[in-house]
């Protein structure tokens, strides 16, 4: 199960390792009070550590999605940046996405090597960038697919609607970054 999958479920992840902990805590006293089990302490610390912890694994998932969103909302601007310089020198949007998957953009390489195999596989572009918008999670990058999405419908000067698209998000990424201070 991938990461975002967990992260989707992460209420059933946690119900699933409350209910593990309860389980624990239960096995933890009976044995104790039955067999006379030396504790490292007292019952009910012992018994709070135990559920305490039954929150870690389910708190690293999370921790772990929202530091992959970040790494991919980092990388956007640079991925815009360079789409607009392919579609500058006379490439097509397509084929720009296409040249991109040869530059490492960190967990966002892997979403675009995604939708090149899609596209050889002749998924329209249209519906290829769709695809990612239900598959992405993050805000920023939901918004930007979003409007590529419009711009390739649109047609039009592409260079120029690109250009403020990629100034857009990299202010957007700039102000982020001053909020995290």
């Amino acid at each position: 199960m991938r990461l975002r999958d967990l992260h989707k479920r992460r209420t059933e992840l946690y119900l699933a390792s409350l209910s593990a902990a309860v389980m624990a805590d239960a096995v933890i006293a009976a044995l104790n009070l039955l067999n006379g089990v030396k504790l490292p302490f007292q019952l009910g610390t012992t018994l709070l550590l135990v559920g305490l912890l039954s929150f870690v694994f389910p708190g690293l998932i999370d921790t772990s999605y929202h530091r992959w969103r970040e790494k991919i909302d980092d990388a956007l601007p640079t991925l815009l940046a360079d789409i607009t310089s392919n579609v500058r020198i006379g490439f097509s949007l397509t084929r720009s996405f296409e040249l991109a998957v040869q530059t490492n953009y960190g967990p966002l390489s892997k979403e675009l090597q995604r939708m090149k195999a899609q596209l050889s596989w002749g998924v329209p572009f249209e519906e290829v960038l769709r695809l990612e918008l239900d598959r992405l999670d993050s805000q920023t990058a939901r918004r930007t697919l979003g409007v590529l999405l419009k711009v390739d419908q649109g047609g039009g000067n592409v260079e120029d609607v690109l250009k403020l698209i990629q100034n857009h998000t990299s202010e957007l990424h700039q102000i982020a970054e001053e909020r995290k201070g």
